[in-house]
């Protein structure tokens, strides 16, 4: 997955999947985190969104996953 260069005029200068810790103890938690990535990474900062998800772990602990970038 490879976020455009340009966006409504912006470029790119950043792009990463961030990946939450892999000790959350459950879904709702897992989802929190994804919140709070959200808002260190807000929208109006330049930060894009392009997909996320929360998972369930083989051992039983749950992520979350963003892949986002940040245009400028």
């Amino acid at each position: 997955m490879f976020a455009p260069d340009t966006i409504d005029g912006k470029t790119k200068v950043f792009e990463e999947i961030f990946e939450s810790p892999s000790n959350l103890s459950s879904e709702a938690e897992a989802l929190k985190m994804l919140d709070e990535i959200r808002k260190a990474h807000p929208e109006e900062n330049g930060w894009v969104e392009f997909a996320v998800s929360i998972r369930e772990l083989p051992n039983g602990k749950w992520c979350a996953v963003r892949y986002h970038a940040m245009y400028k």
